[in-house]
């Protein structure tokens, strides 16, 4: 009998280690960023503009979406951001031969 109430007290132990392992959360959230390129189809040349937003941002954190452009032509940028879930764009800007367009990125940053 104290065999059996000594393997009892053993598994319920056991379960409750394992209970607050699951329930365990993490010490911060990862940065969980993503940035799109948006199209305006105009006279001549297409426009684009980067839109970003973030689900998750460590504390601390901001971020910026960024439209690269390539051939020494300036970059387009959204705002500096700390709010999750909602959508930051930047302006647009034409995509040539000349002035290519060559993706998106999002920069993370200690505030």
């Amino acid at each position: 009998m104290q065999r059996i109430k000594a393997v009892h007290a053993l598994i319920a132990a056991g379960v409750a280690a394992s209970s607050l392992m699951v329930s365990a959360q993490p010490a911060s959230a990862a940065n969980d960023c993503d940035s799109i390129a948006q199209t305006k189809v105009v006279t001549g040349y297409d426009q684009k503009r980067v839109r970003a937003i973030c689900n998750a941002l460590n504390a601390n954190r901001k971020a910026k979406g960024t439209l690269i452009r390539g051939l020494g032509n300036s970059d387009a940028n959204t705002p500096w951001f700390t709010k999750l879930k909602t959508y930051y764009y930047s302006d647009y800007k034409t995509c040539s031969p000349l002035a290519p367009c060559q993706g998106t990125r999002v920069t993370i940053e200690s505030v």
